[in-house]
């Protein structure tokens, strides 16, 4: 029995052992990596090979110059673009534009007739043109969606009639 008493002590203090080994490779695992860090950090703080041999302060006067250089670099920021507004309500390119309410009923029969295909029946009304370019107008009556009483907002101001379809609120955009 003694002889089976110490091969179990045998066995215990091999595994004590055995532990304790593991421990310190644990321990020294741990302390060289975090030597490993450490010397990491310190190398990327000091002065490298960039210092051409002056030493620490020139080091820092090169920073300061390179910090200066790269603000005289940056770009200046874009100018401020503002974006003119459309006009509203407005006349389109195309619209028609006419100075009398009768002109405008004539050019309505004038594009009627043209569709139905009797061109000669129905002359084009000389009060009316074509819009080349967005207009701004103020609209002052509407009798029904294709016969609209506006004010064009361009100097100088003229009063006429359109057929063009004028919403009360802007739509779309």
């Amino acid at each position: 029995m003694s002889n089976l008493r110490g091969s179990r002590r045998a066995d215990r203090s091999e595994d004590n052992t055995r532990r304790d080994r593991r421990r310190r490779r644990g321990v020294v695992c741990t302390l060289a990596l975090a030597i490993a860090f450490a010397a990491t950090s310190v190398a990327a703080q000091s002065p490298g090979a960039g210092d051409n041999g002056y030493g620490a302060g020139n080091s820092h006067r090169q920073r300061r110059s390179e910090v200066s250089t790269e603000q005289a670099k940056k770009p200046a920021p874009p100018a401020e673009v503002k974006m003119a507004l459309e006009p509203w309500p407005r006349l389109d390119p195309g619209a028609v534009f006419c100075r009398t309410a009768e002109d405008l009923r004539q050019h309505l029969a004038a594009v009627s007739a043209r569709l139905d295909g009797s061109s000669t029946r129905y002359a084009e009304a000389p009060g009316c043109r074509v819009i080349r370019t967005r207009t701004a107008v103020a609209v002052l009556s509407r009798e029904g969606p294709a016969h609209t009483q506006v004010q064009i907002s361009a100097a100088p101001p003229e009063t006429g009639w359109t057929d063009a379809f004028l919403p009360e609120k802007r739509t779309g955009h």
